[in-house]
């Protein structure tokens, strides 16, 4: 399995002179994967570059400065990764044919997040393939990665394409042109992925191959051999989640795509959530970021408007650090809200939003308001998800929750209060439902949420 590179740094010994703990880092990072703590690893990276350069030893320098590139695109800085794989080909004298291919990689990485899709392609392409096969090893762990991208990249071409609502890149709208520079089939992703594979030793596992092949093998619809694939990632999640925590939240975001691709958006919301919690606790910007993203997706879907714009406040926390110049977000998901959305749905579904805003006390289930609304069960659930992208009953849910943190938020209630003018049965069941929604139980979350705005 692949290690935690902050897990292998921890182990090195450290010595009165440094330079043995700097050599020892030059080793531990010949092989660029996620890891967590990227910040605290690019500050020992800096640190021990300028130690080996004081030393005259620039070669080994140069590694740690390709490394700290790397480091800035797990902490969500392409602009920086970017500028400092530049410098290095511009300033390095006899750059290694590995050093350079790890470069074009980093570059390649970089560019592709930022929704340069076909920039991206072919730096990958014309360069990077040239570069692995200029390296005199006959199989490289740069070359594993490079071919991996590759595959990465006609995925995200393919989602553009055919799934454009879990893009996770800048707005749509800006990158149109990429999504027609060449049309991807899950085969030509699956054959990349295999190539990727064969080319790799045993001991150069690159797990998020892996992820890829299950979350796209899962969302085509024509095939229900692969439905299971969400429980999969979330058992390859809970497996990675000690040896290698960013690892774990990749594979519990394949999962939340799949259960968003079903339709099971809470399923999906917890998934998401529990991929942020562990993006915060270990520091992994890129992976952070993505979650809000699709939180933000996820929580306006459910009509979850106060917790969409929580989220989206915490996004533009890190929009800084990005590449993007333009919003993360499409700026039309947090303009009108509920009223636009509500004018273009039939009357029945009208009928039922009203009940059920103004019933959330009572005991709803999707059979009552239906026979409110006059229409058949099977009619009301067909308009939720064609209007609304949501089951009724989850839709019922979102709004409890959202009411919940408005409660929570004033302070004017105690919370068996909040959980008896909510409609359910105990304190501890409202208790329950809560975190299942936002992953944290309801004193938590509000002290989280307080912290976070100080």
């Amino acid at each position: 399995m692949l290690r935690d590179l902050w897990q292998d740094i921890s182990n090195i010994k450290q010595d009165s002179g440094g330079i043995n703990y700097a050599l020892g880092l030059v080793e531990a990072t010949d092989r660029l994967a996620p890891s967590t703590f990227p910040q605290k690893i690019k500050i020992l990276l800096k640190q021990a570059e300028d130690l080996l350069q004081s030393h005259q030893m620039n070669d080994k320098a140069t590694i740690l400065r390709i490394a700290r590139a790397y480091m800035s695109l797990q902490t969500g800085e392409e602009r920086e990764a970017i500028e400092l794989s530049e410098n290095t080909i511009f300033t390095s004298i006899n750059l290694s044919s590995e050093s350079w291919a790890k470069l074009i990689y980093i570059m390649a990485l970089a560019y592709s997040r930022m929704g340069e899709l076909e920039y991206a392609y072919k730096m990958v392409d014309e360069y990077g393939i040239s570069s692995i096969n200029s390296i005199q090893k006959k199989k490289s762990w740069v070359g594993t990665q490079m071919f991996w991208l590759k595959a990465e990249i006609l995925w995200k071409i393919y989602l553009l394409q055919n799934y454009p609502d879990l893009w996770c890149g800048p707005p749509t709208e800006t990158i149109k042109k990429t999504a027609n520079i060449l049309p991807v089939n899950p085969s030509a992703i699956l054959d990349q992925i295999k190539f990727a594979k064969n080319y790799a030793t045993h001991s150069e596992d690159w797990p998020f191959n892996e992820i890829v092949r299950l979350t796209l093998l899962g969302m085509q619809p024509e095939d229900s051999l692969f439905l299971g694939n969400s429980k999969i990632l979330e058992n390859m999640a809970d497996s990675y989640r000690q040896i290698n925590p960013a690892v774990a939240g990749w594979a519990l975001l394949g999962a939340a795509l799949l259960y968003f691709k079903q339709g099971k958006n809470s399923k999906a919301l917890n998934n998401v959530i529990q991929t942020n919690r562990l993006a915060q606790e270990y520091q992994i910007g890129i992976l952070l970021r993505i979650t809000l993203i699709y939180e933000i997706h996820l929580r306006e879907l459910q009509s979850d408007y106060s917790g969409a714009l929580y989220a989206q406040k915490s996004l533009s926390v890190l929009q800084h650090k990005s590449v993007y110049s333009a919003p993360l977000t499409p700026e039309k998901k947090f303009s009108g809200f509920a009223e636009q959305k509500i004018k273009k749905t039939p009357k029945h579904l009208q009928r039922a939003i009203e009940y059920i805003d103004n019933n959330l006390g009572k005991k709803l289930n999707v059979l009552l308001v239906a026979e409110y609304c006059q229409v058949s069960r099977r009619t009301l659930e067909l308009q939720f998800k064609k209007y609304k992208q949501t089951t009724a009953s989850e839709y019922i849910k979102g709004k409890r929750m959202q009411a919940a943190t408005d409660f929570l938020l004033k302070g004017e209630l105690p919370m068996y209060k909040v959980a008896e003018f909510l409609g359910y049965s105990s304190q501890s069941v409202f208790s329950r439902e809560f975190s299942r929604h936002y992953g944290l139980p309801p004193r938590s979350w509000l002290k989280n949420h307080q912290r976070r705005l100080d």
